[in-house]
This record gives structure tokens, sequence and C-alpha cells, in this order.
């Protein structure tokens, strides 16, 4: 006994546990008289109240008869009375319940009632020993007999509602595969409708920034500040123009080419008063130069536009001086425009010279440079070639007045020939002015065809196609 305290737990105090450790007695079942069980089961079959004296008297009994334990056992303490709401009992006691339709303590079904009440250990969360359960049962002193409960519903018969699990049960119930599953296909939802959120703003933003791009800039933008434009104009001067003509500019742009390269001997600065424009083959046109010249400008001094950049006050134009008058200039002009779409129509008819697509509609327009035109008809009669397209034309300009200088041509036959690039590189070249190119330079087309690129200078020569001029060397 004394290894089995020293290694089993110490069990907790309940209420109504024997101290001293002595067997707890069971008390027996009341038994009445046979005059008052009689009276007792009449008074219960007839629907009455037993008289108050049988009541009295079976209350006596049985409290008689519960007080005397059995032979050879010791007096166990007294157990509370079980009280429930019923008919009033003696002075100072609860009601007594009503016994009709209930046992009382005494017959058959009584001893159902007043069997120990088994002890049932504290919810930590373990199960009880066999052996803290055998001791807390010994130990436990004698439990009163309950009364039923009168509103007590049968049990139902069958498999118990649902309801909730004991607190030791939730936490040994192993997770379900779907109760792991749930968080991750929220979780997946979750991120693909971000990434569907994140693809929709980019392709918003993609347009509102190529619209903001590609969308002519309203005053007040960056590409209308006076420094910006001044660059983009230096810039395409530098790259477009003839190096052989002068040029007229205010001082602040006369700074900005020479910064992109162009020698000081080519440039005639223009200030009040000092300067003579006509003296140069093109005037770039800032708000200095326009308050400077007037109407005259555009009227009598240069009155063809080849390029514009800018707005407003901003907006500078690069305009070819007419050196013997404005009348003889635009006269010149509309008879440029109409040998440059006789000679258009000359080359479209060829079967050396292949041109397709907006090519086509631009060399019969009247659309290409004399110059361009004129090289063409010569590289026809030695290679069949093809016209891929036309481009630099001066931007914001007339066509009519500034037109495409440039062109891409490759080989027109199915066989490629690798002399070809190498013949037609040579032969460009190899010119003089008013022929030669400012530009010429082998490219590789989309889907790796050879091809070759040459440009002409701005402006575009007047008169040269009435015979004048001559024609390239080697033609």
């Amino acid at each position: 006994m004394a290894d089995e305290s020293r290694n089993e737990p110490l069990t907790r105090r309940r209420p109504g546990e024997n101290r001293g450790h002595q067997p707890a007695g069971r008390a027996g079942s009341a038994r009445l008289p046979e005059d008052v069980l009689r009276r007792t089961l009449s008074a219960i079959r007839s629907g009455t109240d037993a008289p108050a004296e049988a009541a009295e008297a079976t209350a006596t009994a049985a409290a008689a008869e519960a007080a005397s334990p059995p032979a050879g056992q010791a007096t166990a303490p007294p157990a509370a009375k079980a009280t429930a709401p019923g008919r009033q009992g003696l002075a100072g006691e609860p009601a007594l319940p009503s016994w009709r339709g209930r046992p009382l303590g005494f017959g058959p079904g009584a001893d159902a009632f007043t069997q120990p009440i088994p002890v049932l250990p504290a919810d930590t969360g373990e199960q009880a020993s066999p052996a803290t359960e055998t001791r807390a049962a010994s130990t436990a002193g004698p439990a009163a007999p309950p009364w039923p409960a009168a509103a007590a519903p049968p049990e139902p018969v069958g498999p118990k509602p649902p309801g909730p699990r004991p607190v030791s049960a939730r936490r040994a119930a192993p997770e379900r595969p779907a109760a792991r599953r749930a968080p991750a296909r929220s979780r997946a939802r979750r991120y693909r409708v971000a990434g569907a959120a994140a693809a929709v703003v980019t392709v918003i933003a993609g347009v509102t920034v190529a619209r903001v791009m590609l969308s002519p800039s309203p005053p007040g933008r960056p590409h209308d500040q006076p420094a910006v434009v001044r660059g983009l104009a230096a810039a395409w001067i530098a790259g477009q123009l003839s190096r052989s003509g002068i040029i007229s500019c205010d001082p602040v742009m006369c700074a900005a080419l020479r910064s992109r390269g162009l020698p000081a001997g080519h440039l005639l600065a223009l200030t009040s008063g000092h300067g003579d424009a006509l003296h140069s083959a093109v005037i770039v046109a800032t708000a200095a130069v326009r308050a400077d010249l007037g109407a005259r400008l555009a009227t009598k001094d240069a009155p063809g536009v080849i390029a514009v950049f800018g707005s407003a006050a901003a907006r500078i134009e690069v305009r070819t001086v007419a050196a013997r008058g404005p009348a003889a200039f635009q006269a010149a002009l509309r008879a440029d425009l109409t040998q440059r779409r006789e000679s258009g129509a000359e080359l479209l008819g060829s079967d050396r010279i292949m041109v397709g697509g907006a090519a086509r509609r631009e060399l019969a327009a009247g659309d290409v440079d004399a110059r361009l035109l004129v090289t063409l008809a010569t590289l026809g009669a030695q290679h069949r070639i093809d016209v891929v397209s036309f481009s630099d034309g001066g931007p914001g300009a007339s066509l009519s007045v500034s037109p495409y200088r440039a062109a891409e041509l490759t080989q027109a036959t199915a066989a490629s020939d690798p002399a070809f690039g190498s013949s037609v590189l040579s032969f460009l070249r190899s010119q003089h002015p008013p022929f030669a190119a400012a530009l010429v330079q082998r490219i590789r087309r989309p889907g790796g065809r050879a091809a070759v690129r040459v440009m002409f200078a701005a402006p575009s020569p007047l008169d040269l196609l009435n015979g004048s001029a001559g024609a390239p060397s080697g033609g």
C-alpha cells in the first residue's frame, strides 16, 4: 500500500468525500409496512393525493429505516436531502416532489435511483487512470438518491444529434485533408484575382503611355519648351541639311548647331539690323528671327518650309531661301512637282523596277525627290531592283516642297546575287553633286534579306528634271 501511495498521484478533494477513507455504506431500499403501502398505492390509482397521515408515516418510516445501517457496517454521515418542486414538506424543509407517476424510493425500480453516483475526474484534457478511479470510488461517501426531474424528456432512440465535441476530442482529432486544402484554394483564388487585376492595370498604363507619346504635345509640355525644341531642330539640321550651303540663324540657334558639329563658316548669325538672310540657302526661323524679319520672311525671303518643330512661341521653321524672288520660286516648285509625277509614272511602267504598296502611290503622286528618281532609273538599267519604301520627308512640311529623299532597295530576282549589294554601293558612292548621296549603307531587312539604303540631303533642288543638271555618271 505504501508503494502504491507513493507512485500514484493524489486525487483532488471533492464535496461529500469521506476523509477517514472508510468503506462507504450503501443505503438499503426502504421497506414500508403493508398497510401503509396499500393505502399509498390506492391513493395513486384513484388519482387523489394520499392523506397527510399516510405521507407523514411514509416519511417517518423511510427516515427510520435509512438511519439504521445494516449490521456490521459503520454509520455513514447523513446525505443531503434531494428536493424538487412539489408539495411543501415539514417546517424548515424544502418542498417534496409530487410522487404521481414516479418511483418513491421503494418498490420496483427503486434501486435504479439509489445507485452511488460515479466520481468523474476533472476535465484536464487527460484520461484518468484506473487506479485513480478505483480510489475515488472507494473514498466517495454515500450519495443521496436523487428524485428524477418532472420535465425531463425521455432520451431519444437512435444516434445522438451532433453536438460540440469535448476539448480533449477536439485536440486529438487529426486535421482533415479538406480543411488543409480549403486555405490553399482560397489563397490560389486570391492570387489569380490579384494577377488578373495587375494585368489589367499594366495594359491600361501601356495604352495611356502610348497615347501620350504618340499624340501631339499641347503647349506647355516639355516638347514645347524652347530649349527642347531647339535641340530637336539642331539634330535634324545637322543630320539632314546639305553642308554645301550657308545656314542663317539667331545667335542662340547658331551655338546649338555648332555643338552638333556644323562648322562656324557655314553659319550666318542674324541679329537686329545685321546679317542678310538672302546670302544663305536655308533660314532657321526661330521666334527671334520672325520678330526681326516680320512678314517678309514668309512672303519674300523664304517662302518654302521644309521642316517644322514645336509650336506657338517655341515654334522653329526651317525655310528655303528664294534667291530669285518668291514668284520664280513658286513657278519652279510647280514645274518640279509636275516633272516628278511624270518621272514616277515612267518608273512604274518599267519592268526592271518593282514598286508596290505605299511606295507605288507615293511615286505616282510626285512625292519623291528628283535626285532619287534619276538614281533609280540609272540603277534599273544595271540591275532588276525592288523599291521597298520611301522615307525622310521633312517633319511638319508639305511633300510638294519637301519630298521623300531616301529609299530602301533590294534585288528583284528570286536568285540572290552576292554582287548586287557591292555593285549598288559602289555606284552610289561614286556620284558627284547634285547626285551625290548624303548616306549610303547596307542594311538587313526583316527575314534576313539584304538591302541598300540611300538618302539625299535637304533641301531638294528645283529644275533638276528639265535636263539642265545632266544625269548621274555611269548611266
